[in-house]
């Protein structure tokens, strides 16, 4: 059986993995400049209405700002709760990658790598170290809600159909983000322990206890096994049943 700690590991490190490959240009250097001083603190005014048509290019405008990140999802999530069909797909497709562009998820796990994969650190150490830097995460709660609201139509087949086949890494880590914002939304043992305890459900198929957070985790985590994913993340989705 897979315990939390292998999960754990296995998709926050796929996650910031996937992360690294996200572009830090875009309006980050518009804030830093005088002209952005004016709108730093609401991005929003920098976006127009946001259309199936134009979210993709809009979530690559603001991946290298978290901020604007949050501001914008939060307006993907209001233009897709109006869409039907393919429409809807690429929004919520979008608005996975906008949800962990917001979360500072990646940034925040490779800024302290150094830190938690010294060579000197036994594995529990390292484990400690890595739970350490995700419980002071900010933000994820919030973001986690969002994402949740996103998908709170029903998955087709334990699926959300037409989501983006590329898309896989996306999936996982907003997987990761709303299990993160479940488990600092309670009182619990310990991250790796509540890891524990999904990954046991998920094997037992008892996943009708999930609360909502724990259930969009599920069906994201579900999606991705259907669409383009690494050898990494299919191996740790395999040893799960997904």
């Amino acid at each position: 059986m897979v315990k939390g700690r292998k999960l754990f590991i296995g998709l926050t490190l796929v996650a910031a993995l996937g992360f690294s490959l996200i572009s830090c240009e875009g309006v980050t250097g518009f804030f830093s400049s005088s002209w952005g001083e004016g709108l730093k603190r609401d991005p929003a005014n920098l976006m127009g209405d946001v259309k199936p048509s134009n979210v993709k290019e809009m979530v690559s405008t603001f991946a290298g700002d978290s901020e604007a990140s949050k501001a914008l999802l939060k307006k993907i999530v209001d233009a897709a709760a109006n869409a039907t069909g393919q429409d809807k797909a690429d929004l919520q497709s979008a608005g996975l990658t906008a949800a962990v562009n917001a979360s500072g998820l990646g940034t925040t796990i490779l800024s302290s790598a150094g830190a938690f994969l010294n060579d000197d650190d036994d594995d529990e150490t390292q484990r400690d170290k890595l739970t350490d830097v995700l419980n002071d995460l900010p933000d994820v709660q919030d973001i986690a809600g969002d994402i949740g609201t996103l998908f709170q139509s029903r998955p087709m087949g334990d699926i959300y159909p037409n989501i983006d086949e590329n898309a896989g890494n996306d999936l996982v880590m907003a997987a990761v983000i709303c299990l993160l914002g479940d488990y600092q939304g309670q009182e619990g043992e310990g991250l790796e322990k509540y890891m524990d305890q999904f990954a046991s459900k998920v094997q037992e198929n008892t996943v009708d206890s999930f609360n909502p957070k724990q259930k969009t985790a599920y069906y994201l985590l579900k999606t991705a096994k259907n669409v383009k994913t690494g050898e990494v993340l299919g191996e740790v989705l395999n040893e799960l049943n997904f």
